[in-house]
């Protein structure tokens, strides 16, 4: 029984115009052959949906019983590049 779910996650920052900018040199220079960043906020949503699944996943396998709960850790931590 897998009752323990590890979700790891590098966000990186960036906004939609910038990202929207890249991926417009990108499509240029190689003809739509290479894959798109995404914002901030599209990748926060992506981690949203891999935690939402995580927990139900967990509950399916230790048997959603009345009374059981789901333990949840979350540790953010900033990671500045290398200067």
């Amino acid at each position: 029984m897998e009752d323990k779910k590890i979700i790891n996650y590098d966000i990186p920052i960036q906004t939609q115009k910038d990202c929207d900018e890249y991926n417009a040199m990108c499509q240029d220079m190689f003809q739509g052959n290479f894959t798109p960043i995404l914002s901030t906020k599209k990748h926060i949503e992506i981690l949203s949906t891999q935690m939402i699944e995580g927990i139900y996943d967990v509950i399916e396998e230790g048997g959603a019983y009345l009374g059981d709960g789901v333990k949840v850790k979350i540790e953010i931590e900033y990671d500045p590049e290398n200067k």
